[in-house]
């Protein structure tokens, strides 16, 4: 297999934010990690989720580990 790049994206209510990180993985078998750090504004009832996309389309990636944290900061 071919060295693929991959990007995984916030998306809030399915609409991309451009808060993404970028990682190229090697030959079949590589392992590494990539990490992405966003502040959005999100109000009660909004959706957010990750999206994985390669670079040139085609062949997927199997997230092993993953996390999401949320959280809140300041009040109105």
């Amino acid at each position: 297999t071919l060295s693929k790049t991959f990007v995984v994206e916030v998306y809030v209510d399915g609409v991309a934010t451009n808060m993404k990180c970028t990682r190229k993985l090697g030959t079949s078998g590589d392992i590494g990690s990539a990490s992405v750090i966003a502040l959005i504004t999100l109000t009660a009832g909004q959706a957010v989720s990750l999206y994985h996309s390669s670079t040139d389309g085609g062949t997927a990636f199997t997230m092993a580990d993953g996390q999401i944290t949320i959280s809140k900061t300041g009040w109105q």
